[in-house]
């Protein structure tokens, strides 16, 4: 499923990308320019649909070098319109076949409770048994089952969960924290097992927002401010629909920090 997702905002990039891409078109002449051999050298022609070619001298250098820029961008706008096509097919495939066979296992009560108390049991840390306060604000946006039987609210905070629980990483999920006098609930509260230091971990999901851009700068701004450093005590991922979470990355800063 997390490949699921990657397409999906691929899609949603490829999508935004040949938009931009048909609008750069616009400012162009009409007709394409066309590069044939001629013994040692070559001519230039301007071709059209259904008018005739037009030559075009090599001393036109403006031009020329303007038609090819056109040309350029025709042919990243096909390959966008290729990949955009397979990436459709593939997700039309996915939907008619069988790749949803985790979800609906972790969606299985009974399997979770089991996984959940073995899970437990491997990182059992006396920190990861205090109770502490949770996240009560919007219970509904809880709709992602991940591999510790809880539900988070995003496939990439699953797949950190995921992560956390292969390393063998305590963490608590969406815990209170009292940060410059407000209430914050970072997505990971983790514990670091050789050290026991407290790391927190947040996954900006939608930078290309403008208003949830402003909140996460904001939000930063109050961490910063009171002693969590990205990269010492806090690991930051950010996503937009153009640019999906890099997971090798996340899996490279979660063992370098955490192990």
């Amino acid at each position: 499923m997390n490949l699921e997702h990657h397409i999906q905002n691929q899609v949603s990039y490829l999508q935004n990308h040949t938009r931009f891409l048909t609008n750069e078109l616009q400012k162009f002449p009409e007709g394409k320019l066309c590069c044939y051999p001629n013994k040692t050298t070559y001519s230039l022609w301007l071709t059209f649909k259904g008018k005739k070619r037009r030559y075009v001298p090599k001393t036109d250098e403006v031009f020329i070098r303007m038609m090819l820029e056109k040309r350029l961008i025709e042919a990243e706008l096909a390959d966008c319109q290729q990949q955009l096509k397979a990436c459709r097919q593939y997700l039309k495939a996915i939907r008619l076949g069988s790749a949803n066979e985790q979800e609906k296992l972790l969606n299985n009560e009974a399997f979770c409770r089991c996984l959940q108390r073995m899970n437990k049991t491997a990182n059992e840390s006396e920190w990861s048994k205090e109770p502490y306060e949770k996240n009560p604000h919007f219970p509904e946006g809880l709709t992602v089952p991940a591999i510790n039987g809880e539900k988070v609210r995003s496939k990439s905070e699953a797949l950190c969960v995921q992560m956390l629980v292969s390393m063998n990483i305590p963490f608590r999920y969406e815990e209170k924290h009292i940060i410059g006098g407000y209430e914050y609930y970072p997505d990971f509260t983790v514990q670091r097992p050789k050290d026991h230091a407290i790391l927190l971990i947040e996954i900006f999901g939608m930078m290309d927002d403008i208003s949830y851009m402003n909140r996460t700068f904001s939000k930063l701004k109050t961490y910063v401010s009171n002693g969590y450093v990205p990269d010492v005590n806090l690991l930051c991922f950010f996503e937009s629909s153009a640019a999906p979470l890099d997971v090798k990355l996340m899996q490279m800063k979660l063992e370098y920090f955490l192990k």
